[in-house]
């Protein structure tokens, strides 16, 4: 399991608007009366009736909320595909100067190295359609972040721009 930025604002939405879906105590409650069920200390309908008269003033807090848990989600997803795409990319377009390398797939699916700042710079270099990795590491030619392979004659590195490299 992978904690995600997204995940985080998720969940410090939550624990600002609407504290009690994301308490400690409303679950150890629950686990209560589970086990007072099962004990048959407690008649399973009257916990659901609890739970669900619970769960509906939590539902109407959320809904008092929701334009701001909105924003707030609409906010981290934005900065999570930000972070996203200067992951993929690859470094800045070396023709047009302005925009960033970075992986893409064609309309028939096919991956390929352009540049962001298509249609005005049309900028690209072919990539392999197998898995790849980007390395953190820039090629000592031309600067863009290498691509790590396996392949069938073992593991190298390629720059999309200049080729393989050792």
């Amino acid at each position: 399991i992978k904690v995600t930025e997204l995940g985080l604002a998720v969940a410090k939405s939550l624990e600002n608007h609407v504290p009690e879906l994301t308490s400690e105590e409303l679950t150890r409650e629950f686990e209560s009366k589970t086990e007072k069920i099962r004990k048959g200390e407690r008649n399973h309908l009257d916990v659901v009736n609890e739970a669900r008269n619970e769960l509906k003033g939590i539902s109407r807090e959320f809904k008092r909320n929701e334009n701001e848990i909105g924003e707030t989600l609409a906010e981290a997803k934005r900065k999570a595909t930000e972070e996203k795409r200067e992951e993929k990319a690859l470094g800045d377009c070396p023709e047009c100067g302005n925009g960033k390398i970075i992986v893409k797939k064609s309309s028939d699916g096919k991956k390929f190295a352009g540049c962001n700042r298509y249609p005005d710079c049309e900028n690209s270099y072919a990539t392999p359609q197998k898995h790849f990795k980007i390395l953190k590491s820039g090629c000592d030619g031309c600067g863009l972040r290498l691509l790590f392979l396996k392949g069938k004659h073992g593991r190298f590195h390629l720059c999309p721009k200049c080729g393989p490299r050792s």
